[in-house]
C-alpha cells in the first residue's frame, strides 16, 4: 500500500473487515495487466457508504435511547415496536 491508500484505509477503519476488503481489492488491482486502482476505488466507495450508514444508525439509536420511553424499555435493543396507544411520551 502507498501512503494515499493507508490514509484512505484510516478513513474507513471502523467498518468491520475494511482492511481485509481493501487488501483483496489491492491484490485484484495488482493482478491485472497495467495495474490500476479500479477495484480499490470501488471497494473504498462501498466502505464509505457502509460507514455513512453505520454512523446514521448510531445517531438514530442514540436519539431513541435519549428519548427513553418508560412504557417500552428495551425497544431499541429488540427492535420491537410499541403497540399504538401504549406509548404516551
Amino acid at each position: 500500500m502507498d501512503l494515499e491508500q493507508l490514509a484512505q484505509l484510516a478513513e474507513v477503519e471502523d467498518v468491520p473487515r475494511a482492511q481485509d476488503r481493501l487488501l483483496r481489492a489491492l491484490a485484484r488491482d495488482e493482478a491485472e495487466e497495467g495495474g490500476g486502482r479500479g477495484h480499490w476505488d470501488q471497494e473504498l466507495a462501498l466502505l464509505k457508504a457502509e460507514q455513512d450508514d453505520l454512523n446514521a444508525r448510531r445517531k438514530a439509536v442514540a436519539a431513541l435511547e435519549e428519548r427513553a420511553c418508560p412504557c417500552c424499555p428495551g425497544a431499541v435493543r429488540t427492535g420491537r415496536r410499541t403497540p399504538p396507544g401504549r406509548c404516551r411520551s
